[in-house]
């Protein structure tokens, strides 16, 4: 996640929802947990890992989607 007002990236740590479904070709819904965010808007991406290989979304690396406003 971007925080614009700090001009910095922040990683969160995703885990899956079910974890018995293995098969992620059909899709798979992850979470994470974050108790606090202060109010602004924020930007994000996906990376995800097998082993030295990464995928990016949005691609390519780098770029970030606008993500959710948080108010007051």
């Amino acid at each position: 996640m971007w925080f614009p007002a700090e001009k910095r990236a922040c990683w969160f740590e995703m885990w899956p929802l079910d974890a018995t479904d293995t098969d992620y070709r059909d899709g798979a819904w992850f979470t994470f947990s974050r108790q606090w965010l202060p109010p602004e808007a924020y930007a994000y991406r996906f990376a995800a890992r097998q082993g030295s290989n990464w995928a990016y979304w949005p691609a390519p690396a780098g770029n970030y989607a606008p993500g959710p406003t948080v108010g007051p």
